[in-house]
C-alpha cells in the first residue's frame, strides 16, 4: 500500500510505501483509561500491525470492557492482548 504521483516536477516521480512495524505496545494511564487505547488501536490495526496493551492499576475495567467490544466485532484472536 502507498501512493505514487507520476511528474511531480521535470522526469520526477515520487512514491511511498507503508510496510507494517509489527508489535505495538500501549501502556493507558489511569487519568485516560479508554481515551488513550482509543487513539492507538485503530491505527495499528489499519496499518496491519498487532498491539499489546497494559491496563493501568487504578482502573483496568475501561480497557478491558474495550477489549470486550474489541472482540465481539470480530478481530481476530492475537491481534489485541491485554
Amino acid at each position: 500500500m502507498g501512493d505514487h504521483f507520476n511528474n511531480v516536477a521535470n522526469n520526477v516521480d515520487t512514491y511511498s510505501m507503508r510496510y507494517p512495524v509489527g508489535v505495538i505496545g500501549a501502556i493507558t494511564p489511569f487519568n485516560f483509561p479508554a481515551m488513550v487505547p482509543l487513539w492507538m488501536f485503530p491505527f495499528a490495526i489499519t496499518a496491519g500491525n498487532t498491539m499489546v496493551m497494559k491496563p493501568t492499576e487504578r482502573a483496568p475495567g475501561a480497557l478491558l470492557e474495550l477489549m470486550k467490544i474489541v472482540k465481539d466485532i470480530g478481530i481476530p484472536n492475537g491481534v489485541n492482548n491485554n
